[in-house]
């Protein structure tokens, strides 16, 4: 099963790799995360616009209609090992818990993330939720009560912007793939923040970094379903205009795109 940022969600056969069915819709934007049911009778998404749907996995309908609660992008979502309830994970820094038969909140938004929630799991026994921030600590919560369980873990890491950037793809092809991406991101380092404030694209197709810095430009043609951050991979669907970036010479590599003019003598 898959979600896409063609607002759609797919469902494959693991032994042939056909797809099974008509694409699942109904989101009105990207859809960041899905999960099947225990049973393997619902399906779960969360998506870009704020919304959670449920949905029927034989049929491929919605069940009920779209839940509304999060006031930013859902990125993460997991039912419970009995199937009863989901939890799902957002920018808006809180973790809500739901009933699968009713599609209603159960009890107030969990909070204590100080950055975007992007990804949420139960434990087997369905008596803790796990959650990851963008904050850099994982919390292990009462799934009950929603109180936190002994101390917020913490990361020791920098917060480097070019440490672990992936390629960035403007092609189906990975041969086409920008493969030096952290040098777009030099002198950009322990920068502290929600990236999604301080790298965004332009309306005029320019993704701009801190201090106002040109890094990379997008055609217009994909700024629709374009959100980018400096650990995106992004991937042009076939059939599309592409673009070859892997002889693309920027930053400090600028000259080996310069040829010098002979003299006259």
């Amino acid at each position: 099963m898959s979600g896409s940022a063609d607002e759609t969600i797919r469902l494959w056969d693991a032994q042939t790799g056909g797809q099974v069915g008509n694409p699942l819709q109904g989101h009105t934007s990207s859809v960041h995360s899905v999960a099947f049911s225990p049973d393997g009778r619902h399906i779960v998404s969360g998506s870009w616009n704020k919304t959670i749907q449920l949905w029927d996995a034989q049929t491929g309908g919605q069940v009920g209609n779209p839940l509304q609660g999060h006031t930013s992008s859902v990125l993460s979502v997991a039912f419970s090992p009995d199937g009863r309830h989901f939890v799902s994970g957002s920018y808006d820094k809180t973790i809500r818990l739901w009933d699968a038969q009713t599609g209603g909140q159960v009890g107030n938004p969990l909070q204590g993330h100080t950055s975007s929630v992007n990804s949420v799991a139960f434990s087997p026994d369905g008596r803790h939720i796990v959650s990851g921030s963008w904050d850099k600590t994982i919390q292990l919560l009462d799934a009950q009560t929603g109180g936190n369980v002994g101390n917020t873990l913490i990361e020791q890491t920098t917060n480097s912007l070019s440490s672990t950037l992936p390629p960035i793809h403007f092609s189906s092809s990975a041969a086409h793939a920008l493969h030096d991406a952290q040098s777009l991101f030099i002198n950009m380092s322990n920068v502290n923040g929600d990236c999604r404030d301080l790298i965004h694209l332009q309306n005029d197709g320019w993704i701009v970094g801190p201090n106002g810095k040109l890094l990379l430009w997008v055609p217009p043609s994909y700024h629709k379903l374009f959100h980018y951050t400096p650990w995106t991979q992004l991937v042009i669907p076939s059939g599309s205009p592409e673009l070859d970036l892997s002889k693309m010479a920027h930053g400090p590599a600028w000259h080996r795109c310069y040829t010098p003019v002979p003299e006259d003598n």
